[in-house]
């Protein structure tokens, strides 16, 4: 994936980037940042037993997780 600055968007407040997104078709629901493919909140969707899952989340990275989903998760 190329993440070069006019790719993705960024949600920044002063000098902290806060999040991104990728701009490109069909990449817009990749998880990005700390959420990105090798970390727990990634894998834990694909090997979680039950199908659909739901989960709570609440504050930083509410949003990037909830890229993870899938039909019928919540």
């Amino acid at each position: 994936m190329d993440a070069q600055p006019d790719n993705y968007l960024t949600l920044t407040h002063g000098a902290t980037a806060h999040g991104f997104q990728f701009k490109g078709p069909g990449l817009e629901r990749v998880p990005t940042g700390y959420y990105g493919k090798n970390s727990g909140a990634n894998v834990l969707p694909s090997v979680w037993p039950k199908s659909p899952i739901r989960v709570g989340l609440v504050g930083m990275g509410a949003g990037t997780f909830a890229a993870l989903g899938r039909p019928r998760d919540t």
